[in-house]
């Protein structure tokens, strides 16, 4: 059974290094899609005595809570496809580390093999709200929560200072494609019930390759989310629950990748430190990666990991 980790990066080469290189087993393929709004450069530098690795191409800006990701992901998924790989699709980050073994892993994957592990919820939740999809998203910049949403015209709530005061902003950055917009209601498509999750998952070959024939089908689904805040977290989950109503076999099960967002007093998720180690061990099988980590914070943690599994 192969497995194919999509890696999607933008800076500390050297901590990708090592993650790709602790992964590393004869059955493990890397995919690696380096943010354009980064000197792909130092990754392949970095990487290049690695033999297990193919850089996506046709890279996207990797803009939080914009469509690139999505896309980044989708070409990371055809590249796969085409090279004709079997087994199972991994999406992690490039700040991402596993918490157990190899061995570990290809148990657990082979133990529940022909299941999905996506996290999906229908939509509106306590964090996810609709207005993810019903608002229009535009990014004033390619800063992390630089955005505004904005309804249609055609809502009572457009009429408010508050909407004033976004329009101003958007002109001042020369968003004037939200003119045409605004002036009508966002539909969802009625092919499709949104739903939402983590972004993070892992998914069989096979069931890529229908994501994929889903998209080639209905590009007008990718053309919605343009306009979307955060569609990496209900793209694929959306599309997922089509293919499970057309077909009811697909069984879903928890998503991998171990995140803390509950801790207080520091930023969320939390980047994980010596002082989490414990924490990190104890988690169930199930979980077999965590994020994040900072290799300049603490790269001890990763020793006390890779240390426990020796």
């Amino acid at each position: 059974m192969q497995i194919n980790y999509i890696i999607l990066a933008h800076r500390y080469p050297k901590q990708l290094r090592r993650l790709i290189q602790k992964l590393t087993t004869p059955e493990a393929f890397f995919y690696v899609h380096i943010d354009k709004n980064t000197s792909i450069d130092l990754f392949v530098k970095e990487l290049a005595d690695l033999s297990n690795i193919s850089f996506v191409g046709d890279r996207k800006q990797g803009i939080w809570g914009d469509i690139g990701i999505v896309n980044a992901t989708m070409n990371a998924l055809k590249q796969i496809v085409r090279d004709k790989k079997d087994g199972y699709c991994v999406l992690l980050s490039g700040q991402d580390y596993p918490i157990k073994s190899n061995d570990d892993i290809k148990f657990y994957f082979a133990s529940n093999l022909g299941n999905e592990f996506i996290d999906i919820v229908p939509l509106p939740t306590k964090h996810l709200s609709i207005d993810r999809i019903e608002k229009y998203k535009f990014n004033l910049s390619s800063r992390k929560e630089d955005f505004i949403q904005i309804g249609s015209i055609l809502e009572a709530d457009f009429f408010t200072k508050e909407t004033l005061k976004k329009i101003y902003r958007l002109i001042r950055v020369g968003r004037y494609d939200f003119i045409l917009k605004v002036l009508k209601r966002r539909k969802y498509p009625n092919y499709i019930k949104p739903y939402g999750g983590s972004q993070w998952w892992a998914l069989t070959t096979q069931t890529a390759e229908k994501i994929i024939q889903f998209v080639d089908e209905y590009p007008d689904f990718v053309k919605y989310h343009t306009y979307s805040l955060i569609p990496d977290e209900m793209f694929f989950q959306s599309i997922i629950m089509y293919l499970i109503e057309e077909n009811n076999k697909i069984k879903i099960m928890p998503f991998l990748t171990y995140v803390n967002w509950e801790k207080k007093n520091c930023d969320l998720p939390v980047t994980f430190s010596t002082a989490d180690f414990e924490e990190l061990i104890s988690q169930s099988d199930y979980k077999l990666f965590a994020r994040k980590f900072d290799s300049n914070i603490s790269e001890v943690i990763l020793d006390k990991i890779d240390a426990f599994h020796s």
